[in-house]
């Protein structure tokens, strides 16, 4: 069972490259997070999270960041139960 999609159906991918520094402090940074109790962080949640950091500090309103990044709603899993009674009657 795949993980759970935790960025917006409609964002598109790109990419960034990190140095192998930056990339360590990434997974410092998961492992902090796991060990707080937290959902291990994606790179695209951490950026995220950076962008909206920086965008604050330049002055944005909440109202705008928001609307740019908007509250990601989760459902819960579909769990459907499986009779052992599935064979056919002769």
């Amino acid at each position: 069972m795949g993980r759970p999609r935790r960025t917006a159906p409609d964002a598109k991918p790109t990419t960034i490259s990190l140095t192998l520094s930056q990339h360590i402090v990434f997974q410092k940074l998961q492992v902090k997070r796991q060990e707080e109790g937290k959902a291990k962080p994606t790179l695209t949640e951490v950026m995220s999270e950076g962008l909206q950091l920086i965008l604050r500090t330049e002055g944005w309103s909440q109202t705008e960041l928001e609307r740019i990044f908007p509250k990601q709603e989760r459902s819960g899993a579909i769990v459907r139960v499986i009779s052992k009674r599935r064979r056919g009657r002769s």
